[in-house]
C-alpha cells in the first residue's frame, strides 16, 4: 500500500499568474503538502495544470520589464492578428544572470528586486519539494 500524499489545491487566474504565484509561495512555499493548481473557468486539475503553472511562472520571471536579468537581447512574443500586446523576454546564450544594480539605485527598486529574488528562491524550493521540474523557461527562451 502506497502512502497517501497531502495535497493543497488552489484555483488561480491566468491573467495575474505571477502575482498569484507569489502569494501561493508565501502561503505554501515551506509546507509539506503538494501544491495542485487549477485555473479559473477551466476544467482539470492535477499534474497537467500544475506543471503548466510552473512553466508559465518560469516564463513570466523572464519578462524584460521586470529588469531582473542581464541580457544580450530580447525575444518578443505577440499576436498581431488579435492585437495582443507584445511581450518581451530576456534571451541569452549563456543562461540567466542577475542584472547588476548601481549604488545609486532607489530603495523602492532595490526592495522590489530583492523580493522577486526571494520569491524565485521559494518557487524553486517548492518545485524541488514537490518533485516538479521547473521549465527550461528559467534557463533560456529560444
Amino acid at each position: 500500500m502506497t502512502p497517501r500524499l497531502d495535497r493543497r489545491k488552489r484555483t488561480i487566474s491566468r491573467d495575474q499568474i505571477l502575482a498569484q504565484a507569489e502569494q501561493l509561495m508565501q502561503d505554501f512555499g515551506s509546507s509539506r503538502p503538494l501544491l495542485e493548481v487549477q485555473y479559473e473557468n477551466e476544467v482539470g486539475t492535477g499534474l497537467g495544470p500544475t506543471l503548466e503553472f510552473y512553466a508559465l511562472v518560469s516564463q513570466e520571471l523572464q519578462k524584460k520589464e521586470l529588469e531582473l536579468w542581464h541580457c544580450e537581447s530580447s525575444h518578443s512574443i505577440g499576436d498581431e492578428i488579435t492585437s495582443e500586446k507584445s511581450k518581451s523576454y530576456v534571451q541569452t546564450s549563456v543562461g540567466l544572470f542577475p542584472k547588476p544594480l548601481g549604488k545609486s539605485v532607489k530603495t523602492t527598486t532595490l526592495s522590489k528586486v530583492k523580493n522577486k529574488f526571494k520569491f524565485i528562491g521559494r518557487f524553486m524550493a517548492k518545485s524541488l519539494m514537490d518533485s516538479r521540474l521547473v521549465s527550461p523557461g528559467l534557463v533560456t527562451i529560444n
